[in-house]
C-alpha cells in the first residue's frame, strides 16, 4: 500500500469553504443513501459553508481534516465531540475513488482520533450505513433511514505516526 508523498493531511482552513463544499458534496454524491443530505447541502447558501469551515477549523468540539494534493482536496473526515466529552463521533469520512487503497483513509482516521484523544476522548462512535453497496451493484438493498451510530472501544495507546501539518 503506497501513499503519494505529495498528499498532506491537515485541518481544513477557515477560508476554504468552497473547497470544503466541493469535497463534501462529492462524498455525499457517492453514497445514494445520503441523497437527502446531498440535496440539502447542495442548496445551502454560502453562509452555511462559511460557518461550517469556521467551526471545523476551530477544532474545539468539531474538526474536519482533509487530504490535500496539488489539485485540491482528495479526502475528508469529520469528528464531533459528544456532550460527555469522552466520545468522538466520526462521520463524513471519504476518499476520492482514484486515491483509495493508498493509506489516506487510515491517515485521516488516525489524525481525527488523535485530535479526539488530545481533548480527552476515550471512545469513538462511527456513523455507518450497514447496507452500503458499491455504485452499480446489482444487489437490491432496501431503503434505510440513514447512517446509524456504532460505538467502538478504541485502543488509545496507539499513537499516530502522522502528525497534521
Amino acid at each position: 500500500m503506497t501513499h503519494a508523498t505529495d498528499i498532506q493531511i491537515r485541518l481544513v482552513g477557515r477560508h476554504e469553504q468552497a473547497e470544503l463544499r466541493r469535497v463534501r458534496l462529492s462524498a455525499l454524491a457517492y453514497s445514494p443513501h445520503l441523497a437527502d443530505h446531498l440535496a440539502n447541502e447542495a442548496a445551502a447558501p454560502p453562509a452555511f459553508w462559511r460557518g461550517r469551515a469556521e467551526r471545523a477549523s476551530s477544532a474545539k468540539t468539531m474538526a474536519t481534516f482533509v487530504a490535500v494534493e496539488e489539485n485540491g482536496f482528495v479526502g475528508i473526515v469529520d469528528g464531533f465531540l459528544a456532550q460527555d466529552g469522552r466520545t468522538v463521533e466520526i462521520g463524513g469520512m471519504w476518499v476520492h475513488p482514484e486515491k483509495r487503497r493508498t493509506g489516506i483513509g487510515g491517515e485521516l482516521l488516525s489524525v481525527i482520533l488523535g485530535w479526539a484523544r488530545e481533548r480527552g476522548a476515550t471512545r469513538a462512535g462511527l456513523w455507518a450505513e450497514p447496507r452500503i453497496r458499491p455504485p452499480g451493484s446489482s444487489t437490491s438493498a432496501t431503503a434505510s433511514s440513514g447512517p446509524k451510530p456504532q460505538t467502538l472501544d478504541c485502543d488509545w495507546r496507539r499513537r499516530s505516526s502522522h502528525r497534521p501539518a
